[in-house]
């Protein structure tokens, strides 16, 4: 499996605490690192791998994770690191197949902070934004809103209003997109995809919807593969994806 911390933004392109109008240091520590394992026989193996890795950002006190959910998908086994170094198992609570998230339970304490959730409606073109993974500043990467227009992928995935973002972070999957008005998380990014998906405006529904990746879509996917894009959250996403059921019933 990879090794992730063994490397460094170059200062100039990381965030400064100083310059930040929030707490970055508690944003960032919001920040995990996720690692799972499936067994090869599972139907995913053979497309996504046996050994995932990314990130997961803390979105409740209880120390609920979101994430991208490939990165869990068919796990049988989850490990999440703190950047503090603490190590807690992990267990995959649920996967949300319109949104594409996934939802981890910790089975311990991990002792991090939540990062509140953000509506994507207010990030404007030309807005500096942090894209953070898990490892600190050293880890997280100063960036810009270059635009906000339609994404197209070649696996048939379109967006309607996607987020761009420049320059690219080299680990993005499940890296979140933290706006400059606050500890907000924007989005979480997808590696296998190549996209991000964002929080959206008290967002009832996805604004990204999916069409055949034929023709014009298929062309216009290409061209941008490696760009960000990002897609709505509904608020109502772990209530979903409990079935309707609340978070005492299901335990988390």
């Amino acid at each position: 499996m990879a090794d992730l911390s063994n490397w460094a933004f170059p200062p100039e392109m990381q965030p400064n605490a100083e310059e930040s109008p929030f707490d970055l240091e508690a944003a960032l520590d919001s920040m995990v690192l996720l690692r799972s394992e499936v067994p090869e026989d599972a139907f995913t193996a053979g497309i996504l791998g046996t050994e995932r890795v990314g990130n997961g950002v803390v979105i409740r006190d209880d120390g609920l994770v979101l994430t991208v959910g490939y990165l869990i998908t068919e796990a049988t086994s989850i490990w999440l690191n703190t950047n503090k170094g603490r190590a807690v198992a992990g267990h995959p609570l649920a996967y949300d197949q319109p949104t594409g998230f996934g939802l981890v339970q910790p089975l311990g304490k991990l002792g991090a902070p939540a990062l509140s959730r953000g509506s994507a409606a207010s990030c404007r073109v030309g807005d500096d934004v942090v894209v953070a993974g898990h490892g600190g500043r050293k880890h997280a990467l100063k960036a810009k809103l270059i635009a906000r227009r339609e994404f197209a992928g070649y696996w048939e995935y379109v967006l309607d209003e996607a987020l761009f973002t420049s320059p690219a972070h080299p680990h993005w999957s499940g890296a979140a997109l933290i706006g400059g008005g606050g500890p907000l998380a924007r989005s979480l990014c997808d590696r296998s995809q190549r996209t991000c998906r964002g929080f959206g405006p008290r967002g009832r529904r996805a604004c990204g919807t999916r069409r055949s990746a034929s023709g014009r879509h298929r062309d216009r996917g290409r061209e941008r593969t490696g760009q960000r894009a990002c897609r709505s959250l509904p608020e109502n996403l772990e209530y979903r994806l409990r079935g309707g059921r609340s978070a005492d019933d299901s335990g988390a």
